[in-house]
């Protein structure tokens, strides 16, 4: 086995950017990885998505908003976030700095995406496409495979 040091890029308890490093020295997990081929955490695909749907609105828009867009580009009956997964997620990129409330009403909060947002969404886009597309191609082969589509 191969002496080195890997260093990743995680999201930490407010969802912010935390960089960690490891030594792979005897290493299981690093000479075989045995995660599945997304390696995306739910939190960190809706941190992504969220992120890119406030990027290409040109008005705020409010949790339960995105929530329904989100929902709408994946099948509600593979994977469906929930409003109490997705609403303590949204406070911490407010208080990561990603986002911020734009308008508040008595029944809703509409944000906007910042600065800081927005480089981290073209940070997340780089480090996400190459999963993705792998991720695609697999699932691609294995249905064409068993299938014969």
């Amino acid at each position: 086995m191969i002496n080195s040091v890997i260093s990743t890029i995680k999201l930490d308890s407010t969802g912010c950017n935390a960089v960690t490093t490891r030594n792979t020295n005897n290493d299981y997990k690093a000479a075989y990885n045995r995660m599945f081929l997304t390696k995306i955490s739910s939190s960190s695909f809706l941190l992504l998505y969220t992120l890119f749907l406030l990027n290409k609105s040109s008005e705020p828009l409010y949790g339960a908003e995105m929530l329904t867009e989100i929902r709408r580009g994946v099948s509600y009956d593979i994977w469906g976030p929930s409003h109490g997964t997705y609403y303590p997620l949204l406070e911490r990129m407010v208080n990561a700095g990603y986002i911020q409330n734009a308008i508040s009403t008595l029944s809703r909060k509409f944000y906007t995406i910042t600065e800081l947002g927005t480089e981290e969404l073209k940070l997340k886009l780089d480090e996400f496409k190459p999963m993705l597309i792998e991720s695609s191609k697999f699932f691609s082969n294995v249905l064409s495979e068993m299938y014969n589509e």
